[in-house]
């Protein structure tokens, strides 16, 4: 996270966050938005993870702590079972590698604890019509062809990632819908098969499944 992308308390997503989570972990936390209105809504326990130390600097006075550094190297350091809910906001993407984040956040995560992620959709209808239309794969400084955007997503890989690293999904769910009637009329009448491409990101609510299943 950085400028480009603001400091938004991400509404959509804290509503994905259960209720009963009282210690949160926020994975890329940026200035803390995020974990501050969690914190101002539900009285929880907010610690964060930022690897640029200005903006963390600036969450350290809105969070419960706040970690400088890279957040795989900072798992490790966490103590065992400690939270009920690890977020990352359009954070996987970023990863070089994902599935050790999934990994590491598995000790630190209480029994019942969940991971709650928001990533982007590379399917969704508008940006989809730039790949087909403008024959073209740009590479932009925000959105969902951010440059540094090292994996992209559709619903169905974000189902394949999660599965394939041992987390059950409890909850998939689109959000940031496009407006478009044009849209919203042609998936009618293709009875809902472009429903996926609705939406800008989907917020996923996953949970490591026990050894003997995975």
């Amino acid at each position: 996270m950085d400028e480009r992308y603001g400091d938004s308390d991400r509404a959509e997503v804290r509503a994905w966050v259960p209720e009963r989570a009282r210690k949160i972990l926020d994975v890329g936390c940026w200035r803390g938005a995020f974990g501050a209105a969690l914190k101002a809504e539900r009285s929880a326990e907010v610690w964060g993870i930022e690897l640029e130390p200005e903006p963390a600097s600036v969450a350290a006075t809105r969070l419960d702590r706040v970690l400088v550094g890279d957040a795989l190297q900072i798992f490790g350091e966490l103590p065992r079972e400690a939270f009920d809910a690890v977020c990352f906001n359009d954070v996987l993407e970023h990863l070089p590698r994902p599935e050790l984040a999934l990994d590491a956040v598995r000790p630190i995560l209480s029994p019942n604890g969940v991971l709650v992620a928001a990533i982007p959709n590379i399917r969704y209808v508008h940006e989809f019509q730039r790949l087909a239309l403008g024959k073209d794969f740009p590479m932009e400084d925000s959105g969902i062809f951010d440059r540094t955007h090292l994996h992209f997503f559709t619903k169905l890989s974000i189902q394949r990632f999660f599965d394939q690293h041992s987390y059950q999904i409890h909850h998939l769910v689109g959000v940031n819908p496009t407006l478009s009637r044009k849209f919203a009329l042609l998936n009618r009448l293709l009875l809902n098969r472009l429903e996926d491409m609705r939406w800008l990101q989907y917020v996923v609510v996953a949970q490591p499944k026990p050894a003997s299943a995975a």
